[in-house]
């Protein structure tokens, strides 16, 4: 049997590892579990309102714990070992960043102001394309892949009820993956019509998902944390940062209306 090469799914499960290795490093130098996530790219909205626009990527590869880590490395080599050898690593490497990026989003969206990581909303993204491709090939008529269909959607549709679950970026995750599905699908024999279809309902949902998250220029004032932003400033003033500290500092004070 020809072993099935998925090169992309080795060097995220790979850099998911060394990024949480790195989160490791600074907790035991002293930093709370929060703030080292923060550090190494953690979603964190009034950040990213202020510029750092990279953490709606990034955040994908922190996570929360070594079992947060393990589970979600499985289920990406699960799917990877699925998707990868028949989309490709650019097509699934696509499917999986845009998929991550739009889970963010589409957890940005909802205006709460909150720390998420992990790379989640790129596996259900991953699972959406999953679905689509069977669907297209009517696969799901045959009780065996019907039956695993079913319980990989009811299983991850609870895993939404966990508390600290950030069913956004799932949400939005599983949305972009599955309209991205026939965009990127290498399928030769996929109609131009249906193939266009995907392409404006991806655009259309990606126009309406950006508008959205623009129009947000405040954060709540319950949802403030000085002191976590003090705290990260401190650690980049240590290491030689103080100049993009201060800019940051003045940025986040600004944005929360403190400098008034």
């Amino acid at each position: 049997m020809k072993k099935q090469r998925m090169p992309l799914t080795w060097v995220v499960i790979a850099v998911c590892a060394l990024n949480y290795g790195v989160s490791l490093l600074l907790q035991h130098s002293g930093i709370s579990q929060i703030n080292a996530e923060i550090l190494a790219g953690a979603y964190y909205k009034p950040w990213i309102l202020c510029g750092e626009w990279w953490r709606l990527l990034t955040a994908g590869f922190v996570h929360g714990g070594l079992w947060h880590l393990v589970m979600n490395m499985l289920a990406l080599y699960s799917l990877g070992r699925m998707m990868e050898p028949y989309y490709g690593s650019l097509r699934c490497g696509i499917l999986l960043l845009a998929s991550t990026v739009c889970g963010f989003l589409f957890l940005m969206a909802g205006g709460h102001n909150t720390i998420a990581v992990g790379l989640s909303g790129g596996l259900y993204g991953l699972m959406a394309a999953y679905f689509i491709r069977l669907t297209y090939l009517r696969a799901w008529r045959l009780p065996g892949i019907r039956r695993s269909m079913i319980e990989m959607a009811g299983l991850n549709l609870l895993i939404n009820f966990l508390p600290q679950v950030a069913w956004q970026a799932h949400f939005g995750g599983f949305v972009c993956g599955g309209l991205l599905a026939m965009v990127v699908d290498p399928d030769p024999r996929l109609s131009q019509k249906l193939r266009r279809s995907f392409t404006v309902c991806f655009a259309f949902f990606a126009i309406v998902l950006v508008s959205s998250v623009v129009k947000q220029r405040t954060i709540d004032p319950d949802e403030v944390y000085l002191g976590t932003d003090r705290q990260i400033l401190m650690v980049l003033d240590e290491h030689g940062m103080s100049s993009y500290s201060s800019q940051m500092w003045n940025r986040l004070l600004k944005l929360y209306g403190f400098d008034q």
